[in-house]
């Protein structure tokens, strides 16, 4: 992914941890076939907890299939900044919350917005 964005992402999680916390809609990778000659690997988002030995839900980004996985059968990768995570970073960083305001597009999520606003932000921080 794009060096800013991923600059951008580690302020973020730095100023609010709780974007790695496991909770609906966080970002996995499932390591599918783990014990297996032909594990595979792919992305996911965590839905919910539920009782059994493989309590874990997870919706593949791939082919949309709900998977039920142990704790071991993925990685957390965390919540996607959003621009409430940018503000508190650059609070963090001691910048005008004006400024990343100026260039944000409300629109699009931190990882769509234009590679210059992306840019500017990252040096911002």
């Amino acid at each position: 992914m794009n060096k800013n964005y991923e600059k951008i992402k580690a302020a973020c999680l730095k100023a609010n941890p709780k974007l790695m916390e496991l909770s609906f809609g966080c970002e996995v990778i499932m390591t599918i076939n783990k014990y297996t000659s032909m594990p595979k690997t792919m992305k996911g988002l965590f839905c919910g907890i539920y009782s059994g030995q493989n309590n874990f839900a997870i919706v593949s980004k791939e082919d949309n299939t709900m998977r039920y996985l142990s704790d071991s059968e993925f990685e957390i990768l965390g919540h996607e900044p959003t621009l409430q995570d940018i503000l508190l970073a650059t609070n963090a960083a001691d910048c005008e919350e004006e400024t990343v305001l100026n260039y944000y597009d409300l629109s699009k999520p931190v990882k769509d917005q234009s590679e210059e606003t992306l840019q500017f932000i990252a040096n911002l921080l």
